[in-house]
């Protein structure tokens, strides 16, 4: 019979080979040349060819730690002492052995083992981890502290080829293709929702890059709502319960209340388990006839949205530019005003022609003029400056047509919205009756219950909210979720982060890297920074500067990443500073601006160095009694953030004397609100690295949703990002600038700058256009390298538009500065302030030798550009280190 040295597989009458533990007696014989079979309760024997019997024998035995669970339900077998492996010529069987002595034979595909990790970088990675969570501490209900390294003890078992393993040793990552049916979005919807919410259902780790007012919730939603459908578990963690008990809100609003379970602190599950009812809610009403019908109308629509998605997304992009061009015009003198239109494409040839052909002779020829007249255009020397104008205009006129034919386009585009939500909850809930509906007593849980009957748990409670410092010790962690969906990981710290994902097969690693991050002390950084020092691990583990997003994003660079940039909160102005700011200009302002009301101001306090420590009493002077009656006349809704707890309180006194309750507090307790009117005050004389943070400073302008007032001194302010902010607001209200140099018409020249480019690829190369060629792309390689991503580059640009007033120049320096002709060869500028950074000029060795007319003129253009403040670089054709020369130049700018 066989031993505890065989296991014995006999092949049935389908061809499929059975372990067969109920053999009362087994062999061979040698006289038959075949295997004698007889079973249990079994008076006859079977005999067997060898091709129909495999014979598994011991292979080796598994050392503690390892999980063994049932693969069809992820059913866990507890109790167990130790695993034999029994290896056959095709098959392979586990014998467990438990601890009270039995043992029991499993064939290879009904039970799943999983062992210990064991390689080096993870056993590393995971040893770091370890060290650095007891620097991880809060507080507990009995008003005492706990460590995370209290979770870390407790996690005796990290599996291989679990989630966890991939992010110790980013090697043994592999994604897996879910193949998840089209989504529902009972939660609304848009472009990068769509494509967010399917990368989370198809992916095994995807990360979604939520900054403010996009949408982020709603996309965890629409997810969290995706597996419920699919019959799924998830856990829902974030660096604090607000965020949440957010999701809670959401769900509770929309009936699904029911389905989850706050757990993470003891007083938590204590809560949740006394709030059970017992019975399931009353979910008649969800059952529908023809689900399926509904489900292809859904189909279908989702579909046609795709569409009407990207043509809203134009409308947002072209209505945007179109108010851009707009403003520009009219900064621009209108003194050629006429009834006649023209093509933009004509105007553009006669601009580059003119503007190059006076550069060239300073006179336009003949054959030009009669051109110019032929198409009524004004064939005077000044051509280039009324062409110019009506060329803002005719691009207007286009971008208003183009306008027109996105907004026909998408005029229902909120009725199908609307239908879509519709459809997707009626197809989510009909599901959810089908799976509870019959059920009207519910099983109450203990908090005992909770982790001894996690299995049973999990399909009454398939939502699991907490902390992400608590996600290990919601349920019992032989047990794994379906999906973790981390929530603000930009504030969780990597060793919490790492935790967490030992819960679950898969990941939506949620967060916005621009907002705050996790904070780590002084004190801290040192002693995490030391033991950093001791483990050969890649960067993107360091404690101290990492968060659980950047390290996710930093060790997975290829997962995929959806930015939400669909903006739905703020005013498109206000929004726009942290687009171009922080966002490389990718966020798209979906909303339109309700009022006249200036939407952004600055506000300056009078001169002098009123600040005293952390506190400046003549900023909040100016909010109570300038800022705050203004704001008040349109708004009721208003925050004031300050960088100082110590001007908060200053602020919060002054308010009460004069019986104001407005919310004050510093940036870090403002994030995940809002309201109507934001104002921030930056308390420094010069702004400082911490007041001037960009992650504080997009979190604070963020806020507002209508007006953002900021309040500074009235000092000059260095380059920093409150300096961009002040440009930024002058610019875009018309305030007067302090600088001598005036904003730069950066649309119409980026069109310009283009077209010469094209001009000198289609033309006769000269060594004039050769050489501006090669300063373009060494600019333009020297702005990437050096990572200046705000900085534009204009050709040709007129030097009279630089020029605000020309009352400190001399006549000779304003009759040259007024020509059309007169430019500077690169304007490098500021897109977010439109301010000029540099100029650069390209010197022919000839041309430009000096005791020539040019180099008088070269003098003249130097004096111009000094007087007004403008750097200037020159380059010489037979120079060398170009590249080292610009670089040098733009870190200076």
């Amino acid at each position: 019979m066989p031993t505890t040295k065989q296991i014995v597989f006999l092949k049935d009458k389908s061809g499929l080979f059975n372990l067969r533990d109920d053999l009362e007696s087994f062999g061979y014989d040698e006289r038959r040349k075949r295997y004698y079979v007889q079973f249990k309760k079994a008076e006859k024997y079977l005999y067997y060819n060898s091709a129909n019997v495999d014979i598994a024998r011991f292979s080796r035995q598994l050392e503690p730690p390892f999980r063994v669970t049932r693969k069809k339900d992820g059913e866990v077998f507890f109790n167990v002492l130790g695993v034999r492996i029994f290896e056959g010529r095709e098959n392979t069987a586990y014998r467990i052995i438990y601890e009270n002595g039995t043992g029991k034979n499993y064939p290879a595909d009904y039970i799943s083992i999983d062992e210990h990790i064991d390689d080096y970088r993870s056993i590393n990675v995971w040893g770091y981890l370890n060290e650095v969570a007891k620097y991880n501490v809060i507080p507990t209900d009995d008003d005492k502290t706990v460590s995370l390294a209290n979770k870390y003890a407790k996690m005796e078992f990290v599996s291989k080829n679990s989630l966890l393993e991939t992010y110790l040793n980013v090697e043994k990552y592999e994604n897996a293709d879910l193949g998840q049916n089209a989504p529902i979005f009972p939660f609304g919807c848009n472009r990068s929702q769509y494509k967010a919410v399917k990368n989370a259902l198809e992916n095994k780790i995807s990360v979604i890059q939520g900054p403010p007012g996009t949408g982020k919730t709603q996309t965890i939603l629409n997810i969290m709502a995706n597996l419920l459908w699919s019959g799924k578990t998830m856990e829902i963690v974030s660096n604090n319960n607000s965020a949440v008990e957010n999701v809670k809100e959401k769900l509770n609003a929309a009936d699904l209340g029911f389905l989850c379970a706050q757990l993470g602190r003891e007083s938590n599950k204590k809560a949740f388990s006394e709030s059970q009812t017992g019975v399931f809610p009353e979910m008649d009403s969800w059952k529908q006839d023809d689900v399926k019908s509904l489900r292809q109308e859904a189909i279908s629509l989702s579909r046609r949205l795709q569409e009407l998605y990207e043509c809203q997304e134009n409308l947002a992009l072209c209505s945007e530019e179109l108010n851009e061009y707009r403003r520009q015009v009219e900064r621009f003198p209108k003194k050629y005003i006429s009834q006649r239109r023209w093509g933009v494409e004509i105007l553009e040839k006669y601009f580059l022609l003119t503007s190059r052909e006076l550069e060239r002779r300073h006179n336009l020829s003949w054959w030009t003029r009669f051109r110019l007249r032929y198409h009524r255009l004004p064939a005077t020397n000044d051509a280039p400056d009324a062409i110019q104008y009506l060329l803002f205009v005719a691009k207007i006129k286009k971008l208003e047509s183009k306008c027109k034919k996105y907004s026909e386009a998408v005029q229902d585009i909120d009725a199908k919205n609307e239908r879509l939500r519709d459809l997707s909850m009626l197809v989510l809930k009909d599901y959810l009756f089908r799976k509870y509906g019959a059920n009207k007593e519910r099983t109450v849980f203990s908090v005992d219950d909770i982790f001894f009957k996690t299995r049973s748990f999990l399909q009454n409670y398939p939502i699991v909210l907490s902390t992400t410092f608590s996600a290990t010790s919601n349920i019992n962690q032989a047990y794994k979720f379906d999906y973790l969906i981390m929530d603000e990981a930009s504030q969780v710290d990597i060793a919490a982060g790492a935790l967490a994902l030992s819960c679950a097969n898969n990941a939506v690693i949620v967060g916005d890297l621009k907002q705050l991050p996790n904070v780590v002390d002084s004190k801290t950084e040192e002693i995490v920074s030391a033991i950093f020092a001791k483990y050969d691990i890649a960067e993107a583990y360091r404690y101290s500067t990492n968060s659980f997003l950047s390290s996710i994003c930093k060790l997975y660079p290829t997962i995929p990443q959806t930015l939400l940039r669909e903006h739905y909160r703020c005013d498109p102005l206000i929004i726009g500073f942290c687009s171009k700011q922080f966002y490389n200009g990718d966020l798209i302002p979906m909303k339109k601006s309700e009022s006249e009301f200036a939407p952004i101001r600055v506000v300056r306090t009078v001169k002098g160095n009123h600040a005293r420590g952390k506190v400046n009493i003549r900023q909040i002077e100016t909010i109570t009694q300038e800022v705050l009656p203004t704001l008040e006349e349109r708004f009721t809704d208003i925050g004031i953030i300050a960088p100082y707890n110590k001007q908060v309180n200053a602020l919060h006194d002054e308010l009460e004397k004069t019986g104001r309750h407005y919310v004050a507090a510093t940036v870090h307790k403002f994030q995940g609100r809002e309201n109507d009117a934001i104002v921030l005050s930056t308390v420094d004389n010069q702004v400082q690295d911490f007041t001037d943070d960009p992650h504080l400073l997009n979190v604070a302008v963020s806020r507002a949703k209508k007006q953002f007032t900021l309040v500074v001194s009235a000092d000059e302010q260095p380059d920093s990002n409150i300096r961009d902010l002040i440009d930024y607001i002058e610019y875009y209200q018309g305030k007067s600038e302090q600088s001598e140099i005036s904003s730069i018409f950066d649309l119409l020249y980026e069109d310009y700058t283009q077209d010469l480019l094209n001009f000198y690829k289609t033309h006769k190369k000269v060594s004039e256009y050769d050489s501006e060629n090669l300063t373009y792309w060494a600019i333009h390689d020297a702005i990437k390298e050096r990572g200046f991503s705000r900085l534009g580059i204009l050709l040709h640009y007129p030097l009279r538009h630089l020029i605000t007033s020309a009352s400190n120049l001399t006549t000779e320096q304003r009759v040259y500065a007024s020509r059309s002709w007169t430019h500077v060869d690169f304007l490098i500028y500021d897109t977010v302030s439109h301010k000029a950074k540099l100029a650069i000029e390209v010197d022919g060795t000839q041309y430009h030798k000096k005791g020539t007319k040019q180099s008088m003129r070269d003098e003249l253009k130097d004096s111009i550009l000094s007087s007004i403040g403008l750097p200037l670089l020159r380059l010489s054709t037979a120079g060398s280190q170009e590249m080292e020369q610009i670089g040098q130049a733009l870190s200076q700018a």
